[in-house]
């Protein structure tokens, strides 16, 4: 299922390219739209937050390289859709974690319930980073939140607001507020239904 952008708002798709035979990886985020801001615009924005120094994309395994965003915006009741091309390699050089093994980031906003929160995963994570119980090492933790916390603020310099947006057209789309990083690492799986 689908996520309903409402008038005003959109999404900002950042791709990353993985070694192997993994596939890209995708992170989905929701984002209010700046003024008359064009979705190229608002693309290019992102963009440049994603691409400053200690982003979170920038701590991954070198083995990953995050090259596009993709936004659509909802404006006139259309979608508009742009995409850029971006060179984010990771700065990482140690081995790294199977490609499943992902550092595990919590959206939230500042109210309760699970609709109003939401979760980004990123592949890249290096084998010194994680200890064998799936634990994150404090350095990585602490690199990690600085890294997610920098980003938040990057894109609010920027006029851009990152937000939780829902399948149900009836709730509101939520600013989020801080991003967190967990201690653990995690895995993303398909659902059976």
């Amino acid at each position: 299922m689908g996520v309903f952008i409402p008038e005003g708002f959109g999404t900002a798709t950042v791709r990353m390219q993985l070694p192997g035979e993994s596939g890209p990886g995708f992170n989905v985020f929701g984002l209010e739209r700046e003024g008359t801001l064009t979705a190229l615009q608002t693309a290019q924005q992102w963009g440049d937050a994603i691409n400053n120094a200690g982003s979170p994309w920038d701590l991954l395994s070198n083995q990953v390289l995050t090259d596009q965003v993709e936004v659509r915006l909802k404006i006139g009741g259309e979608l508009h859709i742009a995409e850029i091309p971006i060179t984010v390699v990771g700065g990482g050089a140690d081995p790294m974690a199977p490609p499943q093994v992902s550092y595990l980031v919590k959206k939230l906003t500042g109210f309760a319930g699970r609709t109003n929160r939401g979760r980004f995963y990123l592949p890249g994570v290096e084998e010194t980073a994680v200890t064998g119980a799936g634990e994150l090492t404090a350095t990585a933790i602490s690199n990690l939140q600085a890294a997610a916390n920098q980003f938040l603020n990057d894109l609010g310099t920027l006029g851009q607001e990152m937000v939780v947006l829902h399948e149900n057209p009836a709730l509101t789309p939520r600013p989020v507020t801080a991003l967190v990083v967990d201690g653990r690492v995690a895995t993303q799986r398909g659902r059976l239904r």
